[in-house]
């Protein structure tokens, strides 16, 4: 009695299970975005930029700054914001967050001032996109 009851109760199951439509993930997945990390050479002012195309997500934005680590939950973007840095300190940017169909794309600037040339700026972008399952 109890194996009928449970067979018949196995195709309601199914239909719910397979009828889920794109936004209803039983487990959304989060990929870690990262940018190439730097340490700077001399004293500079770090702006770093998070931004987000298509359907991307972005959960967290961790950034550092000369005070450690920051990390952002639920960032509004586009995400900027600028930091004092010092010399032998560490550029660092990182996101979580889902590509989707769109991207996301991190980026970090670097101006610092030098005595004989006068002032000197870099820049990284990264793009990261979701191919086959995968971040890239």
């Amino acid at each position: 009695m109890h194996l009928a009851f449970i067979l018949k109760k196995i195709p309601i199951v199914l239909f719910l299970l397979f009828s889920c439509g794109e936004r209803m993930e039983l487990y959304p997945w989060q990929c870690h975005c990262d940018i190439e990390a730097t340490q700077l050479s001399k004293p500079g002012f770090v702006t770093y930029q998070v931004s987000a195309n298509g359907n991307a997500v972005v959960s967290s934005v961790t950034y550092q700054t000369s005070d450690g680590r920051v990390t952002i939950h639920n960032p509004v973007l586009p995400f900027d914001i600028a930091t004092q840095m010092d010399t032998d300190e560490t550029v660092l940017l990182t996101t979580t967050g889902n590509p989707g169909k769109g991207n996301i794309i991190l980026t970090y600037e670097i101006q610092n001032h030098d005595d004989e040339s006068g002032a000197i700026s870099g820049n990284m972008s990264r793009v990261w996109v979701l191919r086959n399952g995968n971040c890239h």
